[in-house]
């Protein structure tokens, strides 16, 4: 087990390095021989949490700075009518993926939770299922209507 944990601490330093030199997930993938950029990602994400929290910082910082010079680059590109369109929608992809970067980086796309609570803060009341009640009615009904045929006699005839 020790031998395996060693492994996974290589290539998760490995990984994050590679991340800081500007590496891609999906190049990192590739070059760690991983099956895919998420499992990169997830080594990377271990690496972090083991790291104290200033060098983290100082990572964030080194990762937003580059990005953000690769930012003010590309942005005259997107925005320029004098470049070719190609260029430009290139361009505007190559932002929109630092973007989202960026994003992940800083924590902005974290899913929010979201507890809904009823009044003072105690579980919310629920009227009943609307299911139930229409099988309650039916039941309801199929009692008076066998209740009733019960009741008439039938008619000679």
């Amino acid at each position: 087990m020790d031998r395996r944990r060693a492994v996974v601490a290589d290539q998760r330093a490995l990984a994050l390095d590679l991340r800081i030199k500007g590496a891609s997930l999906r190049d990192i993938a590739r070059e760690l021989s991983l099956s895919g950029p998420q499992q990169a990602k997830n080594l990377i994400d271990g690496a972090l949490k083991d790291i104290p929290s200033p060098h983290v910082e100082q990572y964030r910082a080194e990762i937003d700075e580059r990005s953000r010079a690769l930012l003010s680059t590309l942005y005259p590109i997107a925005t320029s009518k004098a470049r070719p369109l190609d260029e430009r929608l290139a361009a505007v992809d190559r932002i929109v993926r630092i973007d989202r970067e960026l994003r992940q980086l800083h924590g902005l796309d974290a899913p929010t939770k979201t507890e809904i609570s009823g009044p003072e803060g105690g579980p919310v009341k629920l009227d009943v299922d609307p299911a139930d009640e229409i099988l309650g009615k039916l039941a309801s009904l199929a009692a008076d209507l066998g209740a009733g045929a019960a009741r008439q006699e039938p008619q000679p005839g």
